[in-house]
């Protein structure tokens, strides 16, 4: 069922809040943008261009492959008015097979691909009464930040743009005016670690510790699990946002997001048989379903305004022996996410089995 899927780095963040200070509610959202905006910052050579295709560096911009990432083939226009075609982040330069674009749409891209730099917030940092987190200077500020496939190679760019965006600030402060200026409250970057306890980075040395080689999913499949949602998860089913959740819709979801991920930042081959995890799926006995429906809010900064976006949170209790053959794609969600709005933080979930 599963062939391939491409390596993932789940990694801690964690900052420090150098003043008192008030934080979003939805986490993800607002570090998504301010960590956009670090790296474009940081490796930008030529910032006042209106786009980024067509930018003699787009095939090895890091900001361009992690926050822009083009959805296949780009092409753009010769003097003599032809169409030819233009590198993608995504391939180094080097040309994709047309292959790659029909697995693309095969697994439902079009024209926005899912992004290989993903934010979540940790299990208590997403509120969704809409009320901000009021911290106090020294306050540890943890998250968590996956890269999948090529994109583990611009781990040193990101932490630079990690730095960056503490520095910045991406909280309110107490006093929001400081010397007739609008400002960010300050942070400062604690550390990286992997899931291993493996130190990336740390403030006091201020090294770069190059992490080890990404593990391959979990194989060990279990014949129970509970899924738990520590982020909103937003599936769509008929083009509607789902208001409950089945074992064929989740893995069907899962199975097509594992073969977009496979395509553009692995082996440009598809991840796993659709059809089969679908099939397996409906082997899958539901023992408890415990999802609530909430609304978080966010800012959009190209909208310029505050959005709700729903979304579900709560468990979901599974059991059933076909659960073994989809352990390895089930725990691979569990790094890369589910769902819509992965990129900001949604679709987030730890998993429990027993044997």
């Amino acid at each position: 069922m599963t062939t391939y899927l491409p390596p993932v780095l789940p990694l801690t963040v964690t900052l420090r809040t150098a003043e008192p200070q008030r934080l979003p509610p939805f986490l993800g959202s607002a570090l998504h943008g301010a960590l956009g905006g670090a790296l474009y910052r940081t490796v930008c050579a030529f910032p006042k261009r209106e786009r980024c295709p067509g930018c003699p560096l787009y095939a090895r911009c890091a900001y361009a492959a992690l926050f822009e990432t083009p959805a296949g083939v780009e092409r753009r226009s010769t003097p003599q008015g032809e169409r030819e075609r233009c590198p993608t982040p995504l391939e180094g330069g080097s040309a994709a097979p047309a292959a790659a674009n029909d697995a693309l749409h095969a697994a439902g891209i079009r024209d926005q691909a899912p992004r290989p730099l993903v934010l979540a917030s940790e299990p208590g940092w997403t509120r969704t009464s809409g009320n901000p987190f009021r911290l106090a200077a020294d306050c540890d500020v943890p998250f968590r930040l996956t890269l999948i496939g090529r994109a583990i190679d611009d781990l040193p760019v990101v932490i630079v743009a990690l730095q960056a965006m503490a520095r910045r600030g991406l909280g309110i402060p107490e006093e929001r005016e400081r010397d007739g200026e609008r400002h960010r409250a300050a942070m400062q970057l604690v550390g990286v670690t992997t899931d291993s306890a493996h130190v990336v980075y740390d403030a006091e040395s201020e090294r770069f510790n190059p992490p080890p080689t990404a593990p391959a999913p979990d194989s060990g499949g279990a014949g129970e699990a509970t899924i738990e949602f520590v982020t909103p998860l937003r599936l769509k089913h008929q083009g509607r946002l789902a208001g409950t959740v089945t074992p064929p819709l989740f893995f069907d979801t899962l199975a097509q997001r594992a073969n977009a991920l496979a395509v553009l930042f692995g082996d440009n081959a598809a991840a796993v048989d659709r059809a089969a995890a679908v099939a397996a799926a409906h082997d899958v006995a539901v023992v408890a379903t415990r999802l609530r429906r909430v609304h978080v809010t966010r800012y959009s900064a190209r909208q310029r305004q505050r959005m709700q976006w729903p979304g579900l949170m709560g468990t979901l209790h599974w059991r059933g022996g076909a659960l073994r053959e989809l352990w390895p794609l089930l725990h691979f969600g569990e790094r890369v996410q589910v769902g819509k709005g992965t990129a900001l933080g949604f679709g987030r979930y730890m998993l429990r089995g027993a044997a």
